[in-house]
């Protein structure tokens, strides 16, 4: 089925770093920031509940057809 970030209960950018820090050849996540807000949140993502194996599954088969 589609995956949608707001389904999962992130924003497109939590989504984003959660997925890519769930590989486990990823250790660090850098992203690109304007204002403090960005920063808070993306600093928050780490508190964030870990995807789980379905969820990672679903968003693997989105990306790749």
């Amino acid at each position: 089925s589609d995956v949608c970030s707001s389904d999962l209960g992130f924003t497109l950018t939590q989504l984003a770093v959660k997925y890519a820090l769930a590989h486990v050849a990823v250790a660090v996540a850098l992203t690109g920031v304007r204002t403090p807000a960005q920063i808070e949140a993306n600093a928050g993502i780490s508190l964030l509940p870990a995807m789980t194996r379905a969820e990672l599954e679903s968003i693997r088969q989105a990306t790749e057809s």
